[in-house]
C-alpha cells in the first residue's frame, strides 16, 4: 500500500511538475504574509520573501498563548495548524519563543485561496477588535 502511495504521488508530482506546484505554493505564502501583515499584533518568523522561504510560516499572536490561537482556530473554522515548538526547542530559544513556540500554518498544493481567507478571517476574529 505504501509503495503504491507513493508510485501515485510522484506520478502526481511529474505530471504537474515541480515549478508549477512551487509557483502554486509561492503565491499563497505571498498571500499569508501579506493577510498577516495586516492583522494587528501577529510577528511572523522568517524571511519575508516568499521565494527564500518554504510554504510553512511560523507566527504568534500578542497577548495570546499559541497553544490557545490553535484550538480557537479550529473551534471557530475547522482551520487546522501546529502549535508548540515544532520539534525544535533550541530553534525557539534562538529565536525566543520559547517555551510556548509559535503556531505554524503550511499551505500546500491542495490548498486554495478560499481556505487562506478563512483562516485569515478566523485569526482576524479571535483576534478581536484590535486586529484592524
Amino acid at each position: 500500500v505504501c509503495a503504491a502511495g507513493l508510485a501515485v504521488s510522484l506520478a502526481w508530482i511529474l505530471r504537474k511538475g515541480v515549478a508549477t506546484i512551487r509557483r502554486g505554493e509561492v503565491a499563497l505564502t505571498d498571500l499569508l504574509l501579506e493577510g498577516l501583515s495586516r492583522i494587528a499584533g501577529v510577528k511572523v518568523y522568517g524571511p519575508a520573501d516568499s521565494a527564500r522561504r518554504g510554504s510553512a510560516v511560523s507566527f504568534r499572536v500578542e497577548g495570546m498563548d499559541p497553544a490557545e490561537v490553535g484550538m480557537r482556530l479550529e473551534k471557530r473554522s475547522g482551520v487546522l495548524v501546529r502549535a508548540g515548538l515544532h520539534c525544535s526547542p533550541n530553534g525557539h530559544r534562538a529565536l525566543g519563543t520559547f517555551p510556548e513556540g509559535t503556531v505554524r500554518v503550511s499551505p500546500g498544493p491542495f490548498t486554495t485561496r478560499r481556505e487562506i481567507a478563512t483562516f485569515l478571517s478566523a485569526l482576524r476574529t479571535i483576534r478581536g477588535p484590535a486586529a484592524g
